[in-house]
C-alpha cells in the first residue's frame, strides 16, 4: 500500500485534474481526463464532483471546465497582483487603441 506523500494524496488528484486542462482542451470529458491523469475514472469522477462542488471546476452535462473560482485566486497572487497594476493602464490603452481584447498572462513557473 502506497502512502499518501507517494503520491495518492487527494491534492495531488486535484492538481492532475487541474494541469489535463490545456489551451485547446479547455472542456473534457471524464474519460479524457481519466486518461491524462492516468487516474482511475471512477477516482477521476469522485474528485471532479468535490471540485465542482466547491467551484474548482464547472460541470456541463458530461463534460468538465475549470472554474472561476481559479480565476479569482489567481487575481489575489501577490506576484501577479503588482504587474498587473503597473500595467494595467497600458493594457487599457492598448485595448482603446486597437479596439481588441488585451489580456496580460504570466508564464508558468518550473
Amino acid at each position: 500500500m502506497r502512502t499518501e506523500l507517494e503520491g495518492d494524496s487527494l491534492l495531488r488528484k486535484v492538481r492532475l485534474i487541474l494541469g489535463a486542462f490545456e489551451t485547446g482542451a479547455p472542456v473534457l470529458g471524464l474519460s479524457e481526463l481519466a486518461r491524462r491523469t492516468e487516474l482511475a475514472k471512477t477516482t477521476v469522477h469522485r474528485v471532479a464532483t468535490e471540485m465542482v462542488g466547491v467551484g474548482l471546476l464547472n460541470r456541463h452535462g458530461r463534460r468538465y471546465e475549470l472554474g472561476s473560482l481559479l480565476f479569482e485566486l489567481g487575481q489575489r497572487a501577490p506576484r501577479t497582483r503588482a504587474m498587473r497594476l503597473i500595467a494595467a493602464r497600458y493594457l487599457e490603452d492598448l485595448a482603446l487603441t486597437t479596439r481588441e481584447t488585451v489580456v496580460l498572462a504570466f508564464p508558468r513557473e518550473p
